[in-house]
């Protein structure tokens, strides 16, 4: 945070920037800026984002503040597409006789999207419904590679769900490696391992759904392992 006057600042405001990393595009994200009256006296203070754009200041942008009282400034950041945003937060302070002080903070986000895929291999295949078809010889292990080729980090969590008699899926036990939930660089490929505990296969054929989700998405809803196919 800069100040256009060298004297010891009317406003003590923690942050230096703010910098919202990677939002997917679509998605909303906000964050605060603390502005605190260190003075003596009561001032009147004015902000303005510099440029909009993909921005947007949601409180109040004209307040007052009495000495040693705070507020917060929340701060929107909504991409529309895959670029870089930069903006700045302009506060104007005064009162007590001075003069007026400013303030700019540098304010930074991303646009982007993951787009996470099963990469494919021998026995694994795309069906027609959109389901996983992964034949496996192990009745309780199976793995798998997730690639990213999106141009933003993904974030990736893995739920095991068994249908048994009743003919509705319950999630199970499983030790997933290196984790059930990983974050994936953009151009990256991670293998996830699973290793499912405490289902009992009655054939040599067993089907066992399992979700993936990436960003809080389902990237497939079904992803059948059929046992005992070389």
């Amino acid at each position: 945070m800069s100040s256009d006057v060298s004297r010891r600042s009317v406003l003590h405001i923690p942050k230096h920037e703010l910098a919202f990393g990677f939002v997917a595009i679509g998605d909303t994200a906000v964050a605060n800026v603390e502005v605190v009256n260190r003075a003596e006296h009561s001032v009147r203070i004015r902000a303005k984002l510099a440029y909009p754009s993909a921005f947007t200041l949601l409180d109040s942008q004209i307040l007052v503040l009495s000495p040693g009282q705070s507020t917060s400034f929340r701060i929107e950041f909504s991409p529309t597409q895959n670029a870089r945003f930069i903006t700045s937060l302009q506060i104007i302070a005064e009162g007590g006789g001075g003069p007026q002080v400013g303030y700019r903070m540098p304010i930074r986000g991303l646009g982007g999207t993951a787009i996470v895929t099963v990469k494919a291999r021998d026995n694994l295949r795309l069906s027609r419904n959109g389901s996983y078809i992964l034949q496996s010889s192990y009745e309780s292990t199976f793995s798998f590679t997730l690639t990213n080729s999106g141009n933003r980090r993904a974030f990736s969590r893995i739920i095991v769900l068994h249908t048994g008699e009743s003919n509705t899926p319950e999630q199970v036990p499983v030790d997933i490696r290196p984790a059930p939930g990983i974050i994936i660089d953009r151009g990256d490929s991670k293998l996830q391992r699973c290793i499912v505990k405490g289902i009992v296969v009655a054939a040599s054929v067993c089907s066992s759904p399992f979700a993936i989700t990436c960003d809080g998405l389902a990237l497939f809803a079904e992803f059948y392992c059929v046992y005992g196919i070389s």
